[in-house]
């Protein structure tokens, strides 16, 4: 049994409250200088076999605060709990020798080593100035299974975001099917899987680990970026932890790490907005309506050695998301009626130099205001644009590098019909991806850029026509009486159409049209 008190002189406990008052009690100092409050071996107050008549403190102090008030002990330490709406502003220790001894505390003290060695379960102090540590306030906490002094959150905070307001996710679950739900560790994914969810303050206040810039704005952009999430809000770039793709808090404010999140604001003397971040050339461009900022950091990307700067101030589009592509990036920059395809590149050996030529010089009022989406592939070295304002039209960027010059460029666009409605256009490879809405139907359709070869094993040579599908007449769809086979495209297509001409092609290259 460890003794908790070894002196020949006597402790005192002092309380003082918010009233006024001070009710004191006093260890009695024992001729053979030794006491001890619980003695499981020989009983409770015994020492070598000999009763002693008084308990110490706790039972002094019991007595003497009264009512209402709670006065627990563990090993080497005594708790004092006042009622409620009274406050306890002062406990002094009087040990008789400097107080080296014995020392009391209410939730603070100055450094760690004034911590006591155990405390009752979840008690919280706040350490301030501590000159050994980054962070010169911190709250720690006991945690009696583990008897170690963990760091914690301070009282009265809100410890973590509103999962209903951040971003939500599309998952695709063990069975293949896909969930679109907010991050909060509801959702059963499969497998004895969970959705994960945002990660909750673990340490410090409101000024010390204050909520993320983000919160009580708007998300302009999400993106990833050197095993960071990254969210756009108003002026500032918020990157989560390394690799702690949802955690946007810090792991310890009493000690800076690499990891910790990063949240900083661009410098400009006008209001600057970032709308888009791109990854470009192992730096990140972000884009607000007129200027454009780097991020860029030397070796470990931390809040030590990021650097964010403004880079060049161009005119963007806010609708249309800057692509980029190969070693360029391009965006839109809109005109009285007519919109402007930039290309943003790093000047030739100076890649810290950045600037923009206009691929639309030579055709300067082909794309009408109003553009939306950019999108392209360097496998086949094409770009497409979509714009409101040509809503049934794809714009096509054609382009040849050769020795990392520009050799060949050309703009061009296909009309699908003014029925059409075209809403995006993506590319994966050599295959371009469509969703777009007819006067009946919203669809998705894929345009293939290849040559020379066939779109299916059955027809003998290649033909031009959209839609084409396979279909293998059956004996009901043949009218022997009238020698005709009966085809109902929407029974084919699993969608109906409004009138338009259909063409059949058997095997033997024979068209009809309907």
């Amino acid at each position: 049994w460890p003794p908790t008190y070894s002196s020949g002189k006597p402790i005192t406990g002092t309380v003082q409250t918010d009233d006024g008052s001070a009710l004191a009690a006093q260890m009695p100092s024992w001729t053979d200088a030794q006491f001890i409050i619980d003695n499981p071996t020989q009983g409770t107050h015994a020492l070598n076999g000999v009763n002693y008549p008084d308990q110490g403190l706790v039972p002094k102090l019991v007595k003497a605060l009264g009512t209402g008030w709670s006065v627990t002990s563990g090993p080497g330490w005594i708790h004092v709990k006042s009622p409620a709406n009274t406050p306890i502003t002062e406990l002094r220790i009087d040990d008789g020798y400097a107080n080296q001894i014995a020392n009391g505390l209410i939730h603070q003290v100055t450094t760690v080593t004034k911590l006591p060695v155990e405390a009752p379960d979840k008690y919280k102090v706040e350490i301030t100035g501590d000159t050994t540590k980054t962070g010169d306030r911190y709250f720690v906490q006991y945690d009696a299974r583990d008897k170690v002094w963990k760091e914690a959150v301070g009282w009265d905070i809100i410890k973590g975001l509103d999962t209903a307001t951040m971003p939500h996710a599309l998952i695709r679950k063990a069975d293949g099917s896909f969930v679109f739900t907010r991050l909060d560790g509801s959702v059963d994914l499969g497998n004895g899987q969970k959705i994960q969810s945002w990660a909750e303050r673990t340490c410090g206040d409101d000024d010390t680990n204050p909520q993320p810039s983000f919160v009580g704005g708007t998300f302009n952009d999400v993106f990833m970026f050197r095993n960071r999430l990254g969210l756009l809000a108003g002026e500032n770039i918020i990157l989560s932890r390394t690799s702690k793709y949802f955690n946007f808090y810090p792991a310890s404010v009493a000690n800076e790490s690499d990891d910790d999140p990063i949240d900083v604001a661009v410098s400009h003397n006008r209001i600057s907005i970032l709308k888009y971040a791109v990854p470009f050339s192992e730096q990140l461009l972000l884009w607000s309506d007129q200027a454009q900022f780097v991020l860029a950091a030397e070796g470990i990307l931390s809040a030590k050695t990021i650097e964010l700067n403004l880079t060049t101030q161009f005119d963007v589009s806010d609708f249309a998301r800057p692509f980029g592509l190969g070693q360029n990036v391009y965006f839109a920059s809109p005109r009285a009626n007519f919109t402007s395809i930039m290309r943003y590149y790093s000047v030739q050996d100076v890649t810290a130099i950045k600037n923009a030529e206009n691929t639309c010089a030579h055709v300067p009022s082909y794309i009408p205001n109003g553009v939306f989406s950019i999108w392209g592939t360097s496998s086949e070295n094409f770009m497409t644009v979509l714009s409101e304002n040509a809503h049934s039209k794809i714009f096509v960027y054609k382009f040849l590098y050769q020795n990392e010059q520009l050799v060949q460029q050309s703009w061009s666009h296909w009309d699908f019909g003014n029925d059409i409605k075209i809403y995006s256009c993506n590319s994966i490879n050599s295959t371009l991806f469509v969703i777009y809405e007819t006067e009946t139907d919203l669809l998705f359709g894929t345009i293939d850029f290849t040559q020379n070869i066939l779109d299916n094993q059955y027809e003998p040579y290649r033909t031009y026509i959209d839609h084409k599908v396979a279909f293998q007449p059956v004996a009901a769809d043949f009218d022997i009486s009238i020698n005709k086979t009966k085809i109902t495209p929407h029974k084919i297509y699993g969608a109906t159409f409004p009138i338009s001409e259909f063409v059949v092609i058997n095997q033997e290259g024979f068209i009809q049209r309907f």
